[in-house]
């Protein structure tokens, strides 16, 4: 995630530095004799200011770096995440694809089984019709077994797209909170949006 602005650090090492050194230049000051006017009495208020604005940007990359943790422990998970759904997706597309060779296994299988049942009302000759009456048993067996495989398939994916959704939602979810974050970092950038958070009494 994006650092601070550049221009932030600079005016807090800035103003961090001259709030050190003022005081101590101001008491020296007042031990030598007044050679210029007196302007002790604005000394106070400059000092708070500065030390105002010290206390805001420190506060700015408090509040920065928190949310930074935080977006990108976010940016993990949704990577993980993602990967999952991506993993879930890929297994649903095997399952259809599945699906879709047992459909055409068992169409071939019943072709088969109409044609085997054409010739055995027109075959007469006992040997033959006892072969074809064994080839129609095999393949009413393999209409059924594959019938009964699509059926599991199809339970499957159901589940599967049950899961997928699920999955998707929480990247979803997962994905809002990094764009909130985002927008968090964005105003933080700009220290006048930026207040200090009341004391409770």
């Amino acid at each position: 995630m994006p650092d601070p602005k550049p221009s932030l650090l600079s005016r807090l090492f800035v103003l961090t530095v001259f709030c050190l050194i003022f005081p101590a230049a101001a008491a020296a000051q007042n031990g030598r004799p007044a050679q210029q006017p007196d302007h002790s009495s604005d000394e106070p208020s400059v000092v708070r200011a500065l030390l105002n604005e010290v206390t805001l940007l420190r506060m700015i990359l408090q509040q920065t770096n928190f949310t930074g943790t935080r977006a990108q422990i976010l940016v993990e998970r949704i990577r993980v995440q993602q990967e999952r759904v991506e993993r879930l997706t890929r297994d649903l597309e095997n399952i259809r694809d599945q699906i879709g060779e047992t459909k055409l296994q068992q169409l071939k299988s019943a072709e088969m089984l109409r044609e085997v049942e054409t010739q055995l009302s027109r075959e007469q000759i006992s040997a033959r019709r006892n072969d074809l009456l064994m080839q129609q048993r095999l393949l009413r067996f393999e209409v059924e077994k594959f019938s009964q495989q699509e059926q599991r398939l199809r339970d499957r994916e159901a589940q599967m797209v049950s899961l997928v959704r699920i999955e998707q939602s929480r990247l979803d979810e997962l994905t809002d909170k990094l764009d909130t974050l985002e927008r968090d970092l964005e105003r933080q950038e700009t220290p006048g949006r930026i207040q200090p958070k009341s004391r409770k009494p």
